[in-house]
């Protein structure tokens, strides 16, 4: 083997390598994605707030997932400069503060196989639903939403376990029996179909 092919072969080989370090790192773990969610849902809930300002939050959600609220908005009100936040109830000291109300209702990873993915990948849904309302003092509501979102992409089907934790069930999915492509019963449907169409389009003749 000459030193061409050699070099050319140890290049490709490295640029593998980096390949595969890269896909593993854009892989965040389930409990990355659920704070990478909550984030990216309630920042636009911050920026209304003033920099003199103060936020009572109450968050109704189970304790293993609501401090990634409490870890979340507290991040972000440091980063908008927000005079502090507060947990609920209100205390007369801070009435004028802005009430940042959140109630979770859904938190789930799930995996799902399908016949068109190599054997080895597997399609991880993260499913987030919550209720999220920003209310002022005299009780007037600024900001209210239902948010709901699904976050869906390819993963290799060995790093599930290494993608879950423990101390934290939301985080950990159930893998479904393989589903069939969606195209084949649809073609199914669509053939018999027609050849009924066909078969009374015959007889009416």
């Amino acid at each position: 083997m000459n030193v061409f092919v050699k070099t050319s072969l140890l290049i490709f080989l490295y640029g593998q390598l980096v390949i595969a370090q890269i896909n593993n790192a854009a892989t965040l773990n389930n409990l990355a994605v659920f704070k990478k969610l909550v984030n990216t849902s309630i920042e636009k809930y911050i920026e209304p707030v003033e920099n003199n300002n103060s936020i009572i939050l109450k968050v109704q959600a189970p304790d293993d997932f609501k401090w990634i609220f409490e870890e979340q908005v507290s991040s972000l009100a440091n980063n908008n400069s927000i005079a502090a936040v507060y947990n609920f109830p209100k205390t007369d000291s801070i009435q004028s503060a802005l009430l940042l109300d959140i109630n979770l209702q859904k938190s789930k990873t799930e995996y799902k196989t399908y016949s068109f993915l190599p054997k080895d990948k597997i399609i991880r849904y993260i499913y987030l639903d919550y209720y999220i309302k920003l209310t002022q003092s005299d009780n007037k509501v600024l900001l209210s939403e239902q948010y709901t979102n699904t976050y869906q992409d390819t993963i290799k089907s060995d790093q599930i376990n290494q993608l879950q934790d423990i101390n934290y069930p939301f985080t950990i999915g159930k893998k479904q029996s393989k589903i069939k492509n969606i195209f084949e019963p649809l073609l199914i449907m669509s053939v018999t179909g027609t050849i009924i169409y066909i078969f009374y389009a015959f007889r009416s003749k």
